[in-house]
């Protein structure tokens, strides 16, 4: 909807073009970070159980515990 309310004088072959271009781009931007992420923590050898056992909420949660 947000969208779609950018762009009101565009033609939808346009933005379905547009559509894909943005995912596409939000895709390789989401896999370079995760490679990026991965290497980073793999370098200064953090590994905590907190990441590879459980989800994303949790571990914001775990990030948390170990601060207190």
């Amino acid at each position: 909807m947000f969208f779609l309310a950018l762009t009101p004088n565009i033609d939808d072959e346009t933005r379905k073009m547009m559509v894909n271009r943005i995912v596409f781009y939000s895709m390789i931007i989401m896999l370079v970070s995760l490679f990026a992420g991965h290497l980073i923590l793999s370098f200064f050898w953090y590994f905590n159980g907190c990441f590879a056992s459980r989800g994303w909420l949790s571990s914001d949660f775990c990030g948390l515990e170990s601060l207190k």
